[in-house]
């Protein structure tokens, strides 16, 4: 039987629109991580977590670990059209923007490294990866210091508060799925405190990293008593966003690092608590087919909050377009100067050309999504089975009909699970 994120059972009949199947197993699925790679981390982890040496020691980067994910994706020269276009140019226009090379982008070249993650070797999925920081590309020592808590984290989470308690150790380069998410077993719904070793981990309210998520991470106030009213259990762990600190500053007092988030300048810093796959709007939701899912608030059909998809390879072909941007549906919503027609589920991958699939979105923030979708076309023509997408819509208040932000979750089979955030 399949489960949602506080572990009830969802009824067969429900199953397949979930996870597409009675039960998944991701195949390593483990009680504690795998032992780290023998090095100083490793010898470290022999220490007390109280020792105030060990402390400083773990926060010291290790060599040997990887470096891990992405920040923000570059910026390509938008090619839509101005007064609509043939449906089958979008479409072509999509998928050149999923395999145009970004290496002529000027303005991140100084910024960001784009690299392609070679997944089984069967596929590629293309993950922006935040590159070494040093003293010649930042001239304030708190980037390095923010940039440091996001790479390759680690955490041992314990079972009372106050770090107390069994515990078992999570690590990024040995959780369950690819890029960090980490089903617990052992813990699963017991934890109560997580020591980070001055890293930013993520705790998920549901499996493979889905639902009500915390962040902690030194400054968050919550790493001895991490539970609370959204997040009442912690089944999967995961890695913190790659713009975690957008519009962060430091703290430091008596040799103490806090991270302070500017929570005035809204629109850009990530809140600590952040759902990314809504179990009660999925129940909400239009299941109007087995592919897509999508959810509009009662009393306010003119815009879409919640979208879930079931991509499969039969999909690749794409939808038209049907010029939705002339529709009066679209003219209706808000927008900002410059905005264009955003899909949620892009049409390349048969996102269809309907109300509940479109928004105004900022150039910048399209050519950013369809980088950040590339990957599911390899993945789809060079495996079986289905690549799960789902979108929460951000919306500065009740009435408005244009999203500031857009919060995302994408699942590849049983190999890899992404999440993150896009601006708009």
């Amino acid at each position: 039987m399949a489960s949602w994120y506080d572990g009830s059972e969802i009824p067969a009949e429900n199953a397949e629109l979930i996870d597409g199947s009675a039960e998944e197993t991701s195949g390593g699925t483990i009680d504690v991580a795998p032992p780290f790679p023998f090095s100083e981390l490793q010898l470290l982890y022999e220490f007390s977590a109280t020792n105030e040496t060990y402390r400083n020691l773990a926060a010291t980067e290790n060599s040997g670990v990887n470096n891990p994910f992405e920040v923000a994706v570059p910026v390509i020269e938008d090619v839509t059209a101005e007064g609509g276009t043939d449906p089958s140019d979008v479409i072509l226009q999509e998928l050149q923007l999923h395999y145009d090379s970004l290496a002529t982008n000027e303005t991140y070249q100084d910024q960001v490294e784009t690299k392609n993650l070679g997944v089984n070797n069967t596929f590629d999925v293309v993950v922006p990866v935040i590159e070494d920081v040093t003293a010649d590309s930042v001239t304030d020592s708190s980037d390095v210091i923010l940039h440091d808590m996001l790479k390759s984290p680690f955490a041992r989470l314990y079972s009372s508060e106050n770090y107390t308690g069994g515990f078992v150790d999570y690590h990024y380069e040995t959780a369950t799925y690819q890029s960090g998410c980490h089903n617990l077993t052992s813990l699963r719904g017991n934890v109560k405190s997580m020591d980070t070793f001055e890293k930013c981990v993520r705790l998920f309210k549901g499996r493979n990293c889905e639902g009500w998520s915390q962040a902690v991470y030194p400054g968050s106030g919550n790493s001895h008593k991490v539970l609370n009213s959204k997040l009442r259990q912690v089944i999967s762990v995961g890695p913190c966003l790659p713009d975690e600190f957008q519009s962060a500053t430091i703290s430091k007092s008596s040799n103490v690092i806090q991270v302070v988030k500017n929570y005035m300048d809204w629109r850009n810093t990530v809140p600590d608590l952040v759902e990314f796959l809504s179990h009660d709007k999925y129940w909400q939701s239009d299941h109007n087919n087995n592919s897509l899912v999508a959810y509009s608030p009662k009393g306010h059909l003119q815009r879409s909050e919640f979208l879930l998809a079931h991509i499969y390879k039969k999909h690749l072909g794409g939808s038209q377009s049907f010029n939705m941007e002339h529709t009066g549906f679209y003219k209706s919503l808000d927008k900002e100067a410059g905005d264009v027609i955003g899909y949620g589920i892009p049409l390349s991958l048969m996102g269809p050309p309907k109300e509940n699939n479109i928004f105004p979105q900022t150039p910048s923030g399209k050519e950013q999504w369809l980088q950040l979708t590339s990957g599911i076309r390899p993945f789809l023509e060079n495996n079986t089975g289905f690549v799960d997408l789902g979108l929460n819509f951000m919306y500065a208040n009740d009435v408005t009909t244009r999203p500031y932000a857009f919060y995302y979750w994408m699942k590849f089979g049983s190999t890899r699970i992404l999440y993150g955030r896009v601006l708009n």
